[in-house]
This record gives C-alpha cells, structure tokens and sequence, in this order.
C-alpha cells in the first residue's frame, strides 16, 4: 500500500493562506497488457482552492514488477518510487504528468500515486490514485476467459457452440504465434454475436463484442477501441478519444507492416471517423 508518511495531515484550521485542497487521479492507457509491451500511465492533480498550492510534489509508488522507461517530468530517487516536483498550481488549475514502464512478469499490477504540498489541505483522501492493470504472456488467456463466459452464458447450443469453438481456434493459432489468424478468428466471433446473440441477450452480446476487441486491440497494439464499418467503397472507421486530438489511423494486411491511412477528423464530442477506401475483409486498424 502507500506509506502513511506520504499522506499529508488533515486540519481543521479556516482562513490559512495555504490552505489547497488537491485531486490525484490516476489511469492507464489499457488495464490489460502483455508482458514485456508498453504501458502508459496519467496522473493529473487539480486544485480546488481557495490558494495556490506552492511546492507541489507527486510520488509516484511503481511496482517493482514494472521497469520504467520514460517519464514526461524529471525525477529524483524516492524510497518508495520516484518523487515529481511541479512547482506552484493556481485554484481551479490542474496539471498533468505520464510514465512510460514495461511489466516484467505476469498478474496483476496495482500502481499508487500521491500529491502532497506546503500548507494544509482540507481534505486528504482524495490526494491518492491507484490503477490496476492486467500483465498477460499471451493473448490466449484473455480468450479462454471469453470461452469461460460463454460456456456460463445462458445460450442454447446452436448459439454457444460455434462460438466457443471459434474461440478456440483462435486460441490455438496465438499459441502458433500466427496472429493474423487469429485475431481474424475474434473477428468472425464479434460477427456471429452481431447475427445471432442479441435478440436473446442484448446486454452478453455487447459484452461479448467488447470484450473480443479488446484482445483485437491488444494484438493490434491499438489502445483505442475501433469499429470498421464496412461499405461500398471500402470501410469506414470509427473511434472514440479525446476531443480535437489528431489521431493517425493506420491499416495494415499482416500485422506487420502498418501504412498511414490519415489523422482523423473529430466529427464532435471526441467521435471520430476515417474512410479506408481501400478497406477490405481481411485489413486492420490501429490508432497512434
């Protein structure tokens, strides 16, 4: 857990001039990931006033299942981690810093944080942030995990059947390290749960739709959720993000060798949407 030295005192004290009441929250970029791949971590601290927060300093509790490879702010050696100092933060102001560390073993992850400042805040429970994420060898366990959910779901044979064993076809070909196919079988899965699941179990098809992306996605190595609609003239693209980013969509046949297809246009709210006009059956996306 977090050391209870790095947890700023509460008090009661009204009217001191600093006086800051600050946020800590804390994301990944996925919260599963394959061993020895990148993971990505925010943490972003706001301050709810009324003073500026002076001397403001974030210690970051990696795992020592993790090595870190690159940080946005420098750091200095921290007993438990690393400390990021960050100056001064207005009332109403926020600020932001990301790490870049690979998982060296397999399980999971729980990665803590903590603000601390000069002066006294309010309200220290929510000065702490923690993720957990997911480390896995291969991408086959995460497909026997949506074999398990099927084979629990509340489905007739002619409905489970076909799935679990596309599943385990796709399960076989990861371990043969042929990629390609297999993530073409998760895709066939995502197609047959459109066709047949959701008139019974709207809500397990949605699941079942997502959940397979995410193993696309992990394959891919796409940290996005993308859906590739396919029409006349090709196939068009669709994601979510953070609004008025450029996002560079790529497509490639193999999995191998990616082509910039374009950034996509955020067509509001942080929806966005690329045409492939030489999208066919068997081309993959991804967004950097």
């Amino acid at each position: 857990g977090v050391p209870e030295t790095e947890i700023p005192p509460t008090s009661t004290f009204e009217g001191n001039p600093g006086r800051s009441d600050l946020l800590l929250t804390k994301s990944a970029n996925s919260h599963v990931v394959l061993r020895g791949n990148m993971l990505g971590y925010t943490i972003t601290v706001s301050n709810a006033g009324p003073n500026k927060a002076t001397g403001l300093r974030v210690v970051e509790f990696l795992p020592p299942s993790v090595d870190l490879v690159t940080s946005s702010q420098p750091a200095t050696a921290h007993p438990e981690g690393l400390r990021f100092l960050l100056g001064s933060l207005p009332p109403g102001a926020a600020t932001s810093l990301t790490l870049q560390v690979r998982p060296k073993s397999a399980g999971v992850i729980t990665n803590y944080a903590v603000v601390r400042a000069d002066g006294i805040d309010p309200f220290v429970l929510n000065n702490v942030g923690s993720v957990e994420t997911l480390v896995v060898e291969t991408p086959c366990e995460l497909v026997e995990r949506l074999i398990a959910s099927v084979d629990g779901a509340n489905l007739d044979g002619k409905n489970k059947r076909p799935l679990v064993a596309t599943l385990q076809a796709s399960c076989a070909a990861f371990d043969r390290t042929n990629w390609v196919a297999a993530v073409n079988q998760l895709q066939a899965v995502q197609n047959k749960v459109r066709a047949q699941i959701p008139p019974v179990a709207a809500v397990l098809a949605e699941k079942l739709i997502r959940d397979a992306q995410e193993i696309i996605d992990l394959a891919t190595g796409s940290s996005l959720r993308l859906e590739a609609v396919p029409h006349a003239k090709g196939a068009k693209i669709r994601f979510k993000g953070l609004p008025n980013r450029p996002y560079q969509v790529q497509a490639s046949d193999d999995l191998k060798t990616w082509t910039d297809l374009g950034v996509a246009p955020d067509k509001g709210g942080g929806q966005f949407e690329l045409d492939d006009s030489a999208g066919a059956p068997l081309r993959f996306y991804r967004v950097k």
